[in-house]
């Protein structure tokens, strides 16, 4: 497993979302109540993406079809 650096903390703050592609992975970034977190940055139900997801409680929801995500743990 290789190290990648995505962002600076110092650029970081609560509502950052940037997307990332890393080999053959595109990968969301955000930072939410002080807690970072990588996530893949499309929904997996038709590959709408999640860069202007809602966030509700501890889920993304997809602004397509409304499916829900947890954010810690991708259920």
């Amino acid at each position: 497993m290789r190290y990648y650096s995505l962002e600076k903390l110092i650029n970081l703050f609560d509502g950052y979302r940037e997307v990332f592609k890393i080999d053959n992975h595109s990968l969301m970034l955000l930072q939410i109540d002080g807690q970072r977190y990588a996530v893949e940055s499309s929904c997996p139900h038709r590959e709408y993406p999640l860069t202007a997801s809602d966030v509700v409680g501890d889920e993304l929801v997809c602004p397509k079809h409304h499916y829900r995500f947890g954010i810690s743990d991708g259920q």
